[in-house]
């Protein structure tokens, strides 16, 4: 979006508030369980017709999809293991034993500790962890069954340990079956998705506001979170909401993943914000790239058409049944026709959920069909170095028949 600062106004939409979390509401404690309780079932049943004695799950975007819990940081090992029938049980940390109570409504949660009173192995981290696990295996009658693991997120000296551990165990591989899972989003899902959107309308207003006022990249970035943080104080008071952004000036646009720094936006300057807010765990991606001080330039006037074509291409092929490669191709010829298709130097989007970047990945590898209610990011641009560029970032919910947008803020150049 190239657009003079002074046209940086706050939007209606931005303020909309999140209902908040009560007897009737969509979003209340016995729905959220509700969906979790359908996934495990859903997990279940494909641990049983896999013959598979159970399914250890290690990723940290697995155990809130299954369960609620999340935590704010993962150094430690956490693991849910899921039987082929009956209640799971959630190993943690001791320090994160009452978070998991808090969040959950497991009935079975063991802790392990991280010094010598009460420990099981010295209190080395991994090894308590691993005796923990391996008395829950044995209680639980699993030890010696065939087990699956998500070996990614468990890691190889982990799962070696575990192998060693468990000799007698078979073991297979169940990484990405509850990504597979994760990929069509329930409908509490996608306005939780809908609702970050409006936070990081409201982060970009800010941050626009600030780079109008001859601000640095880094302080556009703070003004950015600083208001997409307290816009879901006010609106989502009951829900988990959380923020992450950058901001780029002038020529820095063109390599996008520089972090921000101490340059001021100047006359003239493209600026660049984009946020991924969450609620409830739900990610937004919401970008876009404005000139501050004075009327866009005839080149940057052609940059931004270029980017809007290309995101419009792609979005026009969203519907059920389309190959995710398909946007990624549709975008790029129409960069092609404006001889710029060598400056877009990434994929043109990716899917959305409890991470902010996940499957299907809107890029030339990826043949998966797009699903009804999957939430993807369209996000095309144009990076030229020593020059600049722009950037667009949109989120959408797939349809049977189209794209239903989640995210909205001003496009048109002004």
């Amino acid at each position: 979006m190239f657009r003079s600062g002074a046209a940086c106004r706050p939007r209606a939409w931005a303020g909309r508030p999140c209902p908040t979390p009560a007897r009737g509401r969509s979003m209340r404690q016995d729905t959220i369980a509700s969906m979790q309780a359908r996934a495990l079932q859903r997990l279940q049943a494909r641990i049983r017709e896999t013959e598979l004695a159970a399914v250890l799950i290690a990723s940290p975007a697995n155990l809130r999809y299954l369960t609620g819990f999340h935590s704010n940081a993962y150094s430690r090992p956490l693991t849910l293991v899921v039987p082929a029938a009956g209640a799971p049980s959630l190993l943690v940390p001791r320090l994160e034993e009452l978070q998991a109570r808090e969040m959950t409504r497991l009935a079975d949660i063991r802790s392990y500790v991280e010094w010598d009173e009460g420990s099981r192995a010295g209190g080395r981290l991994d090894a308590e962890w691993l005796a923990l696990l391996g008395e829950v295996l044995a209680e639980r009658a699993l030890a010696d069954g065939r087990l699956g693991l998500e070996r990614s997120a468990m890691g190889a000296a982990r799962e070696a340990a575990l192998r060693e551990r468990l000799p007698t165990a078979g073991w297979t591989d169940a990484g990405g079956w509850v990504e597979g899972m994760r990929l069509v989003k329930e409908a509490d899902e996608i306005e939780n998705h809908r609702r970050a959107g409006r936070l990081a309308a409201a982060g970009l207003d800010a941050g626009f506001a600030a780079a109008r006022g001859g601000a640095s990249e880094l302080e556009i970035k703070g003004a950015s979170l600083a208001a997409t943080l307290a816009a879901g104080a006010r609106q989502c008071p009951d829900l988990a909401v959380a923020a992450a952004g950058n901001a780029l000036v002038g020529e820095r646009i063109a390599a996008i993943h520089t972090p921000a720094g101490s340059r001021p936006a100047r006359a003239g300057d493209g600026v660049f914000v984009v946020l991924s807010a969450s609620v409830g765990g739900s990610h937004c991606e919401l970008s876009r790239t404005i000139v501050v001080g004075q009327a866009p330039t005839s080149v940057q006037r052609r940059l931004f058409r270029a980017v809007a074509r290309a995101h419009e291409a792609a979005r026009a092929l969203v519907k059920a049944g389309t190959p995710a490669r398909d946007l990624d191709r549709a975008a790029r010829r129409a960069l092609a026709e404006e001889d710029l298709a060598q400056y877009l130097p990434m994929r043109t989007g990716h899917g959305l959920g409890l991470a902010p970047v996940e499957a299907p990945d809107l890029g030339a590898g990826d043949p998966t069909p797009l699903r009804p209610d999957m939430v993807i990011s369209i996000e095309p641009g144009v990076s030229i170095p020593d020059v600049g560029g722009v950037l667009w970032a949109d989120n959408y919910v797939v349809t049977e028949g189209g794209a239903e947008a989640l995210t909205a803020y001003p496009v048109e150049v002004e």
